[in-house]
């Protein structure tokens, strides 16, 4: 499958890791209209919706609070997918663990680890097609019942 992206929201520090990743991104899609922030993020900074959102940041910035509150907002308000490289992921197994918890708390999956300008990244992404599957049971056809009405009262 193929991800069809005409605008991104980099969301990132300035940083060798940083530069390295846009840049091959930029290879790869010349014409991409690419809108460039640094972490964390200002009210108001944004006013479009993205169709993937590249966040880069390291694990003490995701662990202090103000990087899950932005990716919260990203993910509610400006986003349809988020992709989330976490830098300085082979630190402490404490501080792996938070992250994880954090970010599975806010819908997101592990999906692979590599190698950026010698440092260990984790990668986890987020999609809101693929957040929330249709369940049967969890339609109107089960809740309401016309059949029923005139012959039960509670």
């Amino acid at each position: 499958m193929r991800l069809e992206v005409d605008k991104l929201l980099w969301l990132a520090a300035s940083s060798p890791a940083a530069a390295q990743l846009l840049q091959a991104i930029m290879t790869a899609r010349p014409g991409l209209r690419v809108h460039k922030l640094p972490l964390p993020l200002q009210p108001g900074q944004l006013q479009a919706r993205y169709d993937l959102c590249l966040v880069l940041t390291n694990l003490t910035n995701l662990i202090s609070g103000t990087v899950t509150q932005d990716l919260a907002r990203l993910k509610n308000q400006f986003c349809n997918r988020i992709e989330l490289v976490l830098l300085d992921a082979a630190r402490s197994k404490k501080d792996c663990l938070a992250a994880d918890t954090a970010l599975f708390a806010l819908g997101f999956r592990r999906s692979g680890q590599f190698e950026l300008a010698g440092q260990t990244a984790q990668c986890y992404c987020y999609a809101l097609k693929s957040y929330n599957k249709k369940r049967s049971w969890n339609s109107p056809e089960n809740w309401a019942n016309p059949q029923n009405f005139d012959k039960y009262r509670w």
